[in-house]
């Protein structure tokens, strides 16, 4: 690689190593996501599994001994009617997170989300729950089912595109012209650099004229609110 230099058409130290890190970190949060979803498949198909050696059974029973099967089944009635009401919230609070994290997917292991207006990070996956770290570094777990419980939802920030804040400016016909907009756009690129910092950051701000006279549009972004100017 080179060192930035005028005659130097190599690859910069710098870029390298930051493209050898994002590569590391995408692989990272790769690998960890195949390990979450392949302990949920996992858990699902230990699930499968119990069905299928229960129903095998059952029909071995039918088929062989009846009389059995009969008994069994008076026997062991009430008991699955009192277990159908214990463990029926657990049976849809299990399908309701399968359907949300097999289907709905509303984010990843390592996205960035926003649930009930609080910024955190996905760290585990699991059936039932999902594990996140807010923005004091604590461990928080959320049923998958309860997700959506909050009327604003859920919101991904690594999903989402950049947010971007804007400046507009109308113009009457007649002031439509080729040097008016020339004159425009090199006063606001000036303004801009000689401020750099009110315009790059997190937050957007309320329009505030610069200039003197009452037509000057530029505007500072030092307060929040709406970003916009009217000529």
């Amino acid at each position: 690689w080179g060192d930035g230099g005028a005659d130097d058409v190599g690859v910069e130290e710098d870029t390298f190593v930051q493209r050898v890190l994002e590569t590391k970190c995408e692989t990272q949060e790769l690998v960890s996501s195949i390990c979450e979803y392949n302990t949920i498949f996992a858990l699902f198909r230990k699930v499968i599994e119990v069905t299928y050696v229960v129903c095998l059974l059952v029909l071995v029973l039918a088929l062989f001994c009846p009389d059995v099967l009969a008994a069994l089944w008076w026997t062991i009635s009430p008991v699955i009617v009192a277990l159908s009401f214990v463990f029926g919230p657990l049976l849809k609070d299990i399908c309701e997170s399968l359907a949300v994290i097999l289907f709905v997917r509303p984010f990843d292991v390592g996205d960035r989300v926003v649930i009930a207006q609080e910024r955190m990070l996905v760290v585990e996956l699991n059936m039932l729950t999902t594990t996140f770290l807010n923005g004091y570094n604590e461990l928080v777990w959320l049923r998958n089912s309860q997700l959506f419980a909050d009327r604003s939802g859920i919101r991904n920030l690594s999903r989402s595109e950049n947010a971007e804040c804007a400046v507009e400016i109308d113009l009457l016909a007649e002031d439509s012209t080729t040097p008016n907009i020339r004159a425009l756009e090199k006063a606001v690129r000036q303004y801009c650099q000689a401020h750099p910092q009110q315009w790059v950051g997190d937050q957007c701000g309320d329009a505030t004229a610069i200039a003197g006279s009452q037509c000057d549009g530029l505007v500072s972004m030092d307060e929040p609110g709406p970003a916009v100017v009217r000529w």
